[in-house]
């Protein structure tokens, strides 16, 4: 295992992705919530492996509880290092400022409950908008929470909607990292110069979404219409794949392990066999420059749509009524 420094911490070049610890995720998931034992056996997996980097929130179900149950029982609560971010209700905009402290203080309070730690050692805002947010009021907030040695580092957890926004945020000194989806069809990061960006400020990147929420390993005739604009992007990759002779898997996590610049990748997993797999093509390193070239060059132009997850819900809800209405 390789590491990077994020603020005091040294972690590991491949982080743990923990949304199936809590919660049925990803549009190719066939296997729901992890279960608890299982659970405990990636851990130990990952401490074995050298892997100590860990990304979960509370929106994740009951992913903080797990892990920290968890982290308790293998008595590896220190040797882990545990990212958690702020998820606030929208309606926390409407409210005053004392409610607004109160509700930051609290989620801080949750967080370090749930995980069972003493010091959160990342705490990303959720939503980019919060750092600005009514005169900065969530982000001075959470500031204090630092002064006060709750939380070691802060960050922000970026949306994919445009990279303006990590490049505003690698702005700020007080940010230590920020998280960001990167995969083999998203080249938007680092065309815009995030990632050197990121590098002259001495903050850390995070990737998320190497799978783009399993669309990548996805058969082409599964994929949903909304998503045809996919299809040759998708086709195209697992034709490289098959001619190099790896999985379609291998060269999605091998492509993001090859970009440089970046802290830690977070790889969600449903099984404890997953993760062994995708901890053995970490070992294998980056791809083949000519490979790297090849991929770069043939994927462009992909549409937002197919890029931002966020997206998806409205266009997958107007595709099941337009079925079921026919």
């Amino acid at each position: 295992m390789t590491y990077q420094q994020i603020g005091e911490y040294r972690v590991s070049r491949v982080g743990l992705g923990t949304v199936q610890f809590g919660m049925e995720y990803g549009i190719s998931n066939t296997t729901g919530q992890v279960p608890f034992p299982e659970v405990i056996e990636i851990f130990t997996t990952a401490r074995e492996q050298g892997l100590n980097f860990v990304d979960t929130a509370p929106v994740y179900g009951e992913s903080e509880q797990t892990i920290g149950k968890a982290l308790s029982e293998i008595g590896a609560r220190d040797e882990f290092v545990v990212c958690t971010k702020l998820d606030l209700q929208p309606s926390i905009e409407n409210a005053d400022d004392r409610e607004i402290v109160s509700a930051v203080r609290t989620r801080v309070a949750h967080s370090l409950k749930s995980l069972r730690l003493e010091r959160l050692p990342l705490f990303l805002l959720h939503r980019v908008e919060h750092l600005t947010a009514r005169n900065g009021i969530i982000w001075d907030c959470l500031l204090q929470e630092k002064a006060a040695g709750r939380i070691a580092n802060l960050g922000v957890s970026v949306d994919g909607s445009t990279p303006d926004h990590a490049l505003s945020c690698i702005k700020n000194p007080d940010v230590a990292a920020v998280q960001i989806p990167l995969n083999v069809l998203d080249y938007r990061w680092r065309e815009a110069g995030v990632l050197a960006a990121a590098e002259m400020a001495g903050t850390a990147v995070i990737t998320r979404s190497s799978y783009l929420k399993g669309l990548l390993a996805m058969d082409v005739d599964n994929i949903p219409g909304f998503l045809s604009d996919a299809i040759p992007h998708v086709s195209f990759i697992s034709d490289v794949a098959r001619e190099i002779g790896i999985s379609v898997g291998e060269l999605v996590l091998r492509y993001v392990f090859s970009v440089p610049g970046v802290a830690t990748t977070i790889i969600g997993v449903d099984t404890a066999n997953q993760f062994r797999e995708n901890l053995a093509i970490f070992r294998k390193g980056p791809l083949p420059n000519e490979i790297l070239a090849r991929l770069e060059g043939r994927i462009t132009d992909v549409p937002d749509l197919v890029l931002v997850p966020a997206l998806w819900n409205q266009h997958q809800k107007m595709e099941t009524y337009e079925r079921d209405t026919v």
